[in-house]
């Protein structure tokens, strides 16, 4: 999520026409960025899941599986910045 954010910021100055090397740095990092949490996300769930089996809720400020979910459930992605569910290019495709 801080690097999402910290992108978002980079992304919108004043400083449009910038070197094609940073334009595909950011083109990478939008088409990995949201499929990466998500990945992370999963792991991240599938291993709380694990480790209360073994030992019971996993408490850090609370149950820590419960915020989570609800931090992921409430989370807002861009998908005008984020690519999600596929490429989303404005480039035409050649036939």
């Amino acid at each position: 999520l801080v690097a999402m954010i910290e992108f978002e910021k980079i992304a919108a100055t004043a400083a449009l026409f910038k070197s094609s090397f940073q334009l595909l740095s950011e083109e990478r990092f939008r088409k990995s960025a949201a499929p990466t949490l998500f990945r992370t996300e999963r792991e991240l769930l599938d291993r709380i899941l694990e480790y209360e089996g073994q030992f019971g809720t996993f408490y850090l400020n609370g149950n820590y599986r419960e915020q989570l979910t609800e931090e992921i459930k409430n989370r807002i992605i861009n998908k005008n910045v984020f690519i999600v569910g596929g490429l989303d290019s404005p480039r035409k495709r050649r036939k």
